[in-house]
């Protein structure tokens, strides 16, 4: 165990800049830090459940220096057979999941950009994505990549700027950061200053993590805890804790984050400590697993900082080890299938199983390593061409076990004469081929896909497999498209079909892949250089001929491509939106007309398709006729409060439809929400009709309605189609 530190060092051993005034003396702790690190790290590994790892737990146990080499490896060995077990799809959801996965593997001194040939990195690359859960994405993404200094694959869309601007522009007005709404949230602005701590160097950055520091100082309680979504929690404060220690900033010695009776955030975290045990509650006294990992790793690295370490995510003090990692599968499909002495009930002896590679490792000890761990028992393995496993042998003929290599056809390699890298799939399968003339386990792919991805124009599917087994016994393999079955059945004249949706303005650039297929593979038709303004056929096979699959490639064709006349419009990506959606229709076959007026029937026939509602009888508008094609429409919107009329009982359908009369309809339609006053940098704003105020307010704060050239809303002008277009993507896509 560590040597004890006490809990308050001298000034000198603090990095960073410390505020200009002292705190005053803070109030004595139940325990010394170092005792409660270890007390918690004790806590957490008598918690563990058996076969069970939590990341957060591993990276307390990694950064706080009281992870064993056997829970290590252990660790490393579970998470690389969940990746397998998914195909490295660990979340399809939500990336903080790889960037949760990252912290852990680092801190154990793995390379999370090729665990056991799996990327933890590469899906952060793809930034809409990882932003999508919101800035909680982009703060745990920026923490993964700098954790061990980690590149960005070639082609990802994201980069660390793009990152921390993401957490800077969701920064609230008055500084801090929120999940939602105006108000800060504690622990969201904690961690945002935790992950842009390593970018204060940018003048901008400096600033808002200096307006984050007074936030939290200010919503600080008398107790020098904090209350979160109205709870005084264990949590909060520790995030606070943690983001002044990656600052270099002891918490007990800055004046902000101490108030006038000694109550600091150390005072405050130990008032949740567990009476019998060092543990921490969320809310009370009684020990919770997930707020005793918060805690954990907060107080790991406030004690980091105290001995003059790297902060808790700054693993560059982590050495390297090797973490090489292969699988080993044995299945006898057909041989349970076909209920043969001693099959297996499933066809499953041992599913994909990881074993850490050592040196000289061959295909026969990583083998005989994976039985023996499975207690299944084999013959012939040390040999090179194993008979039996678990008593099923040859039953005469061609029948027997055979082996795959990372997917590849069955070879007749001796064990002894591979070498296992990391990443490799040894399967061993077993035939009951036993007249030679049937093909009973055909290529043998029972696992992952022989593609698993394609991207084509900056779009990615992700592609998985699936195997079952006919009535004959023969495996069916089912190919996954983002987890919905492909078209077709892989044969020549059945391909697999992906279809690519780039968007309006996609281009259908070179198309790139990865494959789950040993290096010797080769893709028959250049997808690089393929033309896929029509679909491209290709298949994929050994360089021994023998093709595994085939697939056609091809891109949704867009409606609004007959439009001869929104090539190059500032709103092409709207009208071809509005188009689809079913919105909007062309003037004519060819041709959409965007720069023609608005007028009022057109605006509301748009909202009545939108709506999907049903108008009940019809409008009293004496000029709107009974059997019209906008009648309903107009119907339904007089019903719904929507529009009013231009007076005298007037609908006026056939009028051009002024700006500010298009802002009112779709507030209206939106429920009349309040809007902030409209900016003072719109040289026109005070022409706006009064009763159109509240409106326009809204329209220009939700986005809805920008100014036109000069700054100006132009609230009397009318709407163009294509500004219509435009203004109802803003509204209708959110």
């Amino acid at each position: 165990m560590k040597k004890t530190i006490a809990f308050l060092l001298v000034l000198t051993l603090l990095l960073g800049v410390l505020p200009a005034a002292f705190a005053a003396e803070t109030a004595k702790l139940p325990m010394e830090l170092a005792d409660a690190v270890d007390g918690v790290s004790a806590y957490l590994d008598a918690s563990r459940k058996e076969g069970s790892f939590s990341d957060w737990t591993i990276l307390q146990l990694a950064r706080s220096g009281n992870l064993t080499d056997i829970l290590r490896k252990d660790y490393l060995l579970y998470t690389a057979q969940k990746l397998r077990a998914c195909g490295g799809v660990a979340d399809a959801a939500n990336n903080t999941t790889y960037s949760r996965i990252t912290l852990a593997l680092t801190a154990c001194g793995a390379d999370a950009t090729d665990f056991a040939g799996y990327s933890m990195i590469a899906p952060l690359g793809d930034f809409d994505k990882t932003v999508s859960q919101g800035v909680n994405g982009a703060i745990f993404a920026l923490l993964a990549l700098d954790c061990g200094g980690y590149s960005l694959p070639e082609g990802a869309t994201a980069t660390r700027e793009r990152y921390v601007q993401a957490i800077m522009s969701a920064e609230l007005a008055n500084g801090g950061w929120a999940y939602f709404g105006n108000a800060a949230d504690v622990d969201l602005t904690a961690m945002a200053i935790q992950a842009l701590a390593p970018y204060r160097e940018q003048t901008e950055v400096k600033a808002a993590v200096d307006r984050g520091l007074t936030v939290l100082s200010g919503l600080q309680q008398a107790d020098g805890g904090y209350v979160s979504w109205g709870t005084a929690c264990s949590e909060s404060p520790a995030q606070v804790l943690l983001a002044l220690c990656s600052l270099g900033i002891d918490p007990a010695k800055d004046s902000r984050f101490v108030k006038e009776d000694g109550a600091w955030l150390g005072s405050a975290i130990f008032s949740f400590l567990a009476k019998d045990a060092v543990a921490f509650g969320h809310a009370d006294n009684t020990p919770n697993l997930f707020a005793t990992e918060q805690v954990g790793y907060a107080l790991a690295g406030y004690e980091r900082l105290l001995a003059g370490k790297t902060s808790l995510f700054d693993m560059k003090d982590v050495e390297k080890e090797a973490t090489d990692i292969a699988f080993v599968g044995v299945y006898d499909y057909t041989a349970s299938a076909a209920k043969a002495e001693n099959a297996s009930e499933t066809g499953v002896v041992l599913a994909d199983y990881p074993v850490m590679l050592t040196e000289g490792m061959t295909a026969a000890s990583l083998i005989q390593a994976a039985l023996d761990a499975n207690g299944i028992a084999a013959k012939g393995v040390a040999e090179g061409y194993i008979t039996e496993i678990n008593g099923l042998g040859s039953l005469g003929g061609y029948s027997g076990w055979m082996l795959s290599y990372n997917n590849d056809d069955f070879s007749n390699w001796g064990l002894s004469s591979v070498t296992p890298k990391n990443g490799d799939v040894l399967q061993l399968h077993y035939t009951m081929n036993l007249d030679t003339t049937t093909d009973d386990i055909g290529s043998g792919f029972y696992g992952l896909p022989v593609f698993t991805s394609f991207t084509l124009g900056g779009v990615t599917k992700q592609m998985t497999r699936t195997t079952t087994f006919d009535d004959s016994y023969n495996a069916v393999a089912t190919y996954l498209v983002d987890g919905v079955p492909s078209e077709g059945s892989g044969t020549k004249e059945d391909p697999f079909v992906l279809t690519f949706d780039l968007g309006y303005d996609g281009k259908a650039e070179d198309c790139t892949y990865t494959t789950s297929l040993d290096p010797h593979y080769a893709i028959v038709s250049d997808l690089k250089d393929a033309d896929f303004s029509k679909p491209v056929d290709c298949s994929i096979s050994s360089l021994g001929g023998k093709t595994v699959a085939y697939f056609r490639i091809s891109v949704k064709a867009h409606d609004c491509a007959r439009y001869t006349d929104v090539d190059g419009h500032w709103a092409r990506a709207e009208i071809c939106a509005a188009t689809e959606r079913g919105w909007m229709n062309g003037m004519s076959a060819t041709e959409f007309e965007p720069e023609s007026t608005m007028t009022r029937a057109m605006l509301v026939t748009i909202l009545y398709r939108a709506s999907g509602a049903e108008a009940e009888g019809e409008s009293s508008f004496v000029d709107v006729e009974k059997n019209i094609w906008y009648a309903d429409a107009v119907a339904w919107a007089q019903q719904e409060n929507i529009v009013n009329g231009v007076g005298d009982n007037r609908f006026a359908p056939d009028a051009p439809i002024t700006r500010e009369a298009f802002a009112t309809i779709l507030w209206r339609y939106a429920g009349e929400k309040d809007g902030a006053a409209l900016p003072e940098s719109f040289v026109d704003r005070a022409s706006v009709s009064d009763w159109a105020q509240d409106a326009m307010n809204w329209a220009v704060a939700e986005g809805v309605i920008n100014g036109t050239d000069g700054n100006r809303l132009d609230p009397q002008g009318t709407a163009t189609r294509a500004q219509a277009a435009a203004m109802l993507c803003r509204l209708l896509a959110k």
